[in-house]
C-alpha cells in the first residue's frame, strides 16, 4: 500500500496570460481550477496507475469541501482531518510566450498539535510492513518541525519504507532521519549543498554522488 502524506493542500487557479507584464490590467481571462498539492499530486497518479494509495493531510473551510469532494468523486481513499481557517489558495500566471510562470502562494490555516496526534495515530493505526509513506510538500503551520522525521521513524518501527520529496530539508537531517529515498528536483539539490544551481551534468552528478554517500 502507498500512503501519500499531504499536510497543507491547495487550490490552484491559474491563468494564461501571454506576454504578461506587473502593473497591467487583463480582462476577460478564463481561468483553470485543480485541487494541488504534492501528496495529493502522488495520490493521483498512484490511482491511474491502478496502485492502492491512501492520502492522509488537513483540510479546512470551503475549499477543504472541495477537496474532499473531489476525493471521493475520484474514488480516492482518504484520512482528511478537517481544522480551522480555510485551505489554501494559489494563483499561477503562465506565459507561454515568456516561458514563465508567477506563482503567488498564500500560507494557509493553522493546525493544533492534538489535530496532528490525530493524524499520526491514524497512520500508525494503517501502516503495514512494507507500505510505501511519501512525504511530499511543504508543512503546515503548527505542525512540529520534525512531523517528516517522526514519520520516517515510524516507517522503520514498522518495517515500512519513507520517501521525502520536499525543499525544507537539510543534508544533516536526512542522514539523520534515515528516510529510504529522497528526491530533490535540480532547484532542490544544489540548494541542499548551498551552491547556485547550473545546468553542468558533471557538477549535478557530483552532488547527487554526494547525497547518496551522506
Amino acid at each position: 500500500m502507498i500512503r501519500a502524506i499531504c499536510l497543507n493542500p491547495v487550490i490552484d487557479r491559474s491563468y494564461h496570460v501571454n506576454g504578461f507584464e506587473p502593473g497591467k490590467k487583463y480582462f476577460h481571462l478564463l481561468r483553470e481550477v485543480s485541487i494541488g498539492g504534492k501528496g495529493i499530486n502522488v495520490a493521483k497518479v498512484c490511482k491511474q496507475c491502478g496502485e492502492p494509495v491512501t492520502l492522509y493531510g488537513f483540510i479546512a473551510g470551503s475549499n477543504g469541501k472541495m477537496i474532499r469532494a473531489y476525493m471521493e468523486k475520484e474514488g480516492i481513499d482518504a484520512c482528511l482531518i478537517e481544522i480551522n481557517g480555510n485551505t489554501r489558495e494559489t494563483i499561477n500566471i503562465i506565459d507561454l510566450e515568456q516561458g514563465r510562470e508567477s506563482e503567488l502562494v498564500e500560507q494557509g490555516p493553522t493546525v493544533e498539535v492534538r489535530q496532528v496526534e490525530q493524524l499520526l495515530c491514524r497512520l500508525r493505526e494503517d501502516l503495514q510492513r512494507d507500505d510505501i509513506v511519501i512525504c511530499s510538500g511543504m508543512t503546515i503551520e503548527g505542525a512540529p518541525a520534525d512531523l517528516y522525521s517522526e514519520i520516517s521513524a515510524m516507517c522503520r518501527w514498522k518495517e515500512a519504507r519513507c520517501f521525502l520529496d520536499t525543499n525544507s530539508v537539510t543534508v544533516e537531517q536526512l542522514r539523520k532521519d534515515g528516510y529510504y529515498f529522497y528526491k530533490p528536483n535540480l532547484q532542490e539539490l544544489f540548494e541542499l549543498f548551498g551552491r547556485e544551481p547550473v545546468s553542468d551534468r558533471t557538477a549535478v552528478r557530483k552532488l547527487a554522488l554526494q547525497l547518496v554517500q551522506d
